[in-house]
C-alpha cells in the first residue's frame, strides 16, 4: 500500500497550502504535507513552565492552590489546541486517502490498458525504437 501511496503522490501535484496556516510534513508517508494550526501550544508550554516555577518557589498554601488551578486551565487550553491541530491533520489525511482510493480504483479499471501500453513500451525499447531511457530489454 505504501508503494501505491508513493506512486500516486509522485503522479499528482501538491495542493497549495492556505497562507494563514503553517505547513509541516508528517513522518507517516514521505511527501504528504499536512496543514497544522499555528503552534499555539508553544505559548502554553511557556506558561506552564512559568507557573511551575512560581509553584516551586512558593511556600504559601493558598498561592500554590491558585497556581495549580491556573496550571489546570493552561494545560486544558493546550490540550484543546493540540486536539484541534490533530483533528485538522486527520481531516486532511482522510481527504488524501479518499483521493488515493479513487486513483487506485481507476488504475484497477484501466489495468489492461496500462499493461498493454507498458508491454508496447518495453518491446519498442528492446527493438531500439524507444526513448532509450529504459535499460530493460536493451541488452
Amino acid at each position: 500500500m505504501l508503494a501505491c501511496l508513493g506512486f500516486a503522490m509522485a503522479q499528482q501535484s501538491e495542493r497549495p497550502a492556505r497562507p494563514d496556516l503553517a505547513v509541516r510534513e508528517t513522518q507517516v508517508v514521505t511527501g504528504v504535507k499536512v496543514v497544522d494550526a499555528p503552534r499555539t501550544f508553544d505559548k502554553y508550554e511557556e506558561l506552564t513552565r512559568d507557573l511551575l516555577s512560581r509553584y516551586k518557589a512558593s511556600n504559601d498554601t493558598d498561592e500554590r492552590g491558585e497556581l495549580l488551578q491556573e496550571l489546570g486551565r493552561v494545560v486544558e487550553r493546550e490540550f484543546d489546541a493540540r486536539y484541534e491541530s490533530r483533528s485538522q491533520d486527520l481531516k486532511i489525511l482522510e481527504e488524501r486517502l479518499d483521493e488515493l482510493r479513487t486513483l487506485h480504483k481507476r488504475r484497477a479499471n484501466e489495468k489492461s490498458s496500462i499493461v498493454k501500453e507498458r508491454v508496447l513500451h518495453l518491446v519498442r525499447d528492446a527493438d531500439g525504437l524507444g526513448w532509450g531511457t529504459d535499460r530493460i530489454g536493451t541488452r
